[in-house]
């Protein structure tokens, strides 16, 4: 039976969420964490066998106990301080000797603004079925987004270019918000993000997925809600 390895990233720093705690610890309503919403939706895919491995620093030691307390089948690994700065590359090479031959990466400070759950099992099923990779986008040409993202040019559901978070965003017009990979795939995954290059993705198939937000810092998480746009 084929497994499937759902690697969570948590390491990053947040300086400019400017809390004291972990910023996927920042309540969306009361008793909702900014993380559970996609661990909520990560037990819903209907995948025959799947584990969750979330990737931390030490600074995030909160984190892992407020997910051993509601999701205790969740493993964690720990990113060494001096890697944290290099990103989500670091994070996937962390956690590469726990990971399947089919992995699905999401970010643990993203928010979905409705469900995600049929664009994640799509891009799974993919990969799982012979695609090396597997993009999850969302469709947004507001360029000060465009800046602080993965930006992707996509034609016909297909990724002709790809940068993270470009300062000229002409021609972009999605940011993705997770990808599912065949396991050979993740290790020049990691080492083209440790870079901050992502041309790796370049000619992989775009599933569209529900818009995310990226809470920068807690007024975010405010609007949002004033909006209606939180889940």
């Amino acid at each position: 039976m084929a497994v499937t390895t759902v690697v969570v990233l948590a390491a990053g720093a947040g300086r400019r969420f400017g809390a004291v705690y972990p910023k996927e610890l920042h309540v969306l309503r009361p008793g909702v964490a900014v993380i559970d919403p996609l661990l909520d939706a990560l037990e819903a895919l209907p995948l025959p066998e799947a584990k969750v491995v979330v990737v931390i620093s030490a600074a995030k030691l909160a984190l892992a106990r407020h997910l051993e307390r509601s999701r205790r089948d969740t493993a964690f690994v720990l990113l060494p301080h001096s890697d944290v700065e290099t990103g989500l590359g670091s994070g996937l090479l962390a956690a590469a000797p726990w990971c399947d031959d089919t992995v699905l990466i999401c970010l643990g400070d993203q928010v979905y603004v409705s469900d995600p759950v049929v664009a994640l099992s799509e891009a799974t099923t993919r990969v799982g079925n012979g695609d090396p990779i597997t993009v999850v986008a969302a469709s947004t040409h507001d360029p000060d987004r465009l800046r602080h993202e993965g930006a992707l040019t996509v034609t016909d559901d297909v990724v002709i270019a790809a940068a993270e978070k470009p300062i000229q965003t002409d021609g972009f017009n999605a940011c993705w918000s997770a990808l599912a990979i065949r396991k050979p795939m993740l290790a020049p995954l990691a080492h083209s993000l440790r870079e901050a290059v992502t041309e790796c993705l370049i000619d992989a198939p775009v599933v569209w997925g529900p818009d995310f937000l990226n809470l920068n810092e807690p007024a975010d998480v405010a609007e949002a809600a004033k909006a209606g746009y939180l889940p």
